[in-house]
């Protein structure tokens, strides 16, 4: 009896044994699993940062790129926007596919759109506003000239003598600033830049016309 029952007893303690030998087993498995897990979501993590990284980069580059192409053809325009010609702008200066007038006289800005238009002209409304004034810069240094543009009668509403509203225009530093009040007329070229100024100043003038087709020529 006694026998049979130091049999049992081992026959429990080797199931024991084995039970938790597979429980341990088990453990060590899924602790295996979840570390493996780990390491493929920090890795997954890491190559998406990269690739995240290397898309950013390369729209960055695409957009300086482009950029760059932008800036290349600006140029060029500028290159080619001072045209001065004959018989097509009688002796005028195309800017921005304008046929431009700078006079030599000084004249407040009612006078000179006045002047203009006895002339069969009209004061100029700018379609390339930088290129005219890197022209005016370029050809006469630090003197001003009045354009069409004006807020007269609508405060800060600035527009062209030809209807056009200013679309995003280049002011000056701190401008329109209508210091004193009543300044509302446009000038180019104050302090290298654009202005709204007192319309019964005098300065120097652009007048606009119509390109005409000289055949002959």
């Amino acid at each position: 009896m006694l026998r049979r029952w130091s049999v049992l007893m081992v026959i429990l303690m080797v199931q024991l044994s084995l039970q938790q030998e597979q429980e341990q087993e088990d453990l060590c498995g899924q602790t295996f699993l979840q570390h493996l897990a780990h390491i493929m979501e920090s890795r997954f993590s890491a190559m998406d940062i990269r690739i995240n990284e290397l898309t950013s980069a390369l729209m960055t580059r695409q957009d300086v790129h482009h950029q760059e192409m932008i800036q290349k053809f600006e140029e060029l325009d500028r290159k080619f926007a001072y045209v001065t010609v004959g018989g097509s702008c009688l002796g005028g200066v195309i800017i921005g596919y304008q046929c431009l007038m700078f006079s030599n006289e000084k004249l407040t800005w009612e006078a000179a759109k006045e002047a203009c238009v006895s002339n069969s002209r009209r004061l100029a409304s700018l379609a390339d506003p930088n290129a005219v004034l890197a022209y005016v810069i370029e050809k006469y240094g630090d003197e001003k000239f009045w354009a069409g543009g004006k807020d007269i009668g609508n405060e800060d509403n600035w527009e062209w003598l030809n209807g056009k509203p200013f679309d995003q225009f280049p002011w000056g530093d701190i401008q329109p600033d209508n210091h004193g009040g009543g300044q509302n007329c446009l000038v180019v070229n104050w302090r290298a830049g654009f202005d709204d100024a007192y319309c019964g100043d005098k300065n120097r003038y652009i007048c606009e016309f119509d390109v005409t087709t000289n055949l002959d020529s």
